[in-house]
């Protein structure tokens, strides 16, 4: 399991880090790694090497972003991020030179800082890709942020076991693993019976009949209301001439007629609660995962980036 490093600005954001390690703790299960300097430093250790040794150790760095966050000042009217010794920088810093997952979470309802707004040393905090995390939904924002950041897959994995079969009285050890690879064997043998006779149906009513029943969606995109005349949607077309009244459907790949915004929801963006994750280029081909209809009278669709259309 990924170990988890939430870095926060005590005067800005205690409440959310502490409702965000709450959650994180709670749904990644109390075995889980995930470190937030008030509980996780014991007493009379020197906070300072603690967090080297996190910071060297950590596969994932949640940055919590909030309002002005970037011009924070300290008692002498100074922004703290220019101080080259200011905790917050440092951690940022550190993770960005190792180069692992940094993950701006935005709170507050705060707007991701630009490069010019950041030291040279952490300038690179502004390209990556940040999520955002609001308060009338934060229960939802927080299971969909752990879910795109893979933290669930080893407690999904670990929920689902095998148990063997009862022990017979007298029955040697030896025995046991014997049978009970047989058993597991005869497991596999059926559920592939099972699924095969069924396949017919499933193709039919699966949402994603076209892909792996496990591929993630990059991220969501509008693709604007039908037209009936041009039979096609404003900001896509098909690569093939399947397309029809019926619109879209799971399996299809679109090519972008003009750059379009890859978001990380189907809320309303006019609220900026629906970040953009990046553009699909003019050219760029997608294909469609699931096909989600009349929002705000728009076609929108969970889809997967290609490399090229074919």
């Amino acid at each position: 399991m990924s170990t988890v490093f939430i870095s926060y600005r005590r005067e800005t954001s205690a409440g959310e880090a502490r409702a965000l390690y709450n959650d994180l703790v709670a749904q990644l299960g109390h075995n889980s790694s995930v470190f937030m300097d008030v509980d996780s430093i014991a007493l009379g250790r020197d906070f300072r090497s603690v967090l080297r040794e996190r910071l060297a150790s950590c596969d994932l760095v949640l940055v919590l972003i909030s309002r002005d966050w970037a011009n924070v000042k300290d008692e002498r009217g100074r922004t703290r991020l220019e101080d080259p010794g200011d905790f917050v920088r440092l951690e940022i810093e550190m993770a960005l030179k190792r180069d692992i997952v940094v993950t701006p979470v935005l709170v507050q309802g705060a707007q991701m800082p630009t490069s010019d707004q950041l030291p040279a040393e952490i300038r690179d905090l502004a390209y990556r890709n940040g999520f955002e995390l609001g308060h009338t939904r934060w229960e939802s924002d927080v299971r969909e942020m752990i879910r795109r950041l893979n933290l669930d897959v080893p407690r999904r994995s670990g929920g689902i076991q095998t148990d063997s079969l009862p022990m017979a009285p007298g029955e040697p050890t030896g025995a046991r693993k014997g049978k009970s690879k047989k058993w597991r064997v005869w497991l596999v043998v059926l559920t592939f019976l099972i699924v095969s006779s069924g396949g017919g149906l499933l193709l039919t009513i699966a949402p994603w009949s076209h892909n792996s029943p496990h591929e993630k969606e990059d991220g969501f995109v509008a693709l604007g209301a039908f037209d009936q005349q041009a039979k096609t949607y404003p900001n896509f077309r098909l690569v093939s001439d399947s397309l029809n009244e019926a619109g879209v459907k799971s399996g299809d790949i679109m090519k972008a007629k003009t750059s379009v915004y890859l978001r990380t929801n189907t809320e309303n963006t006019e609220g900026k609660t629906n970040p953009p994750l990046g553009t699909i280029p003019e050219g760029g081909c997608v294909r469609i995962l699931d096909r989600l209809d009349n929002i705000r009278g728009q076609t929108w669709a969970a889809v997967k980036q290609l490399a090229n259309c074919g």
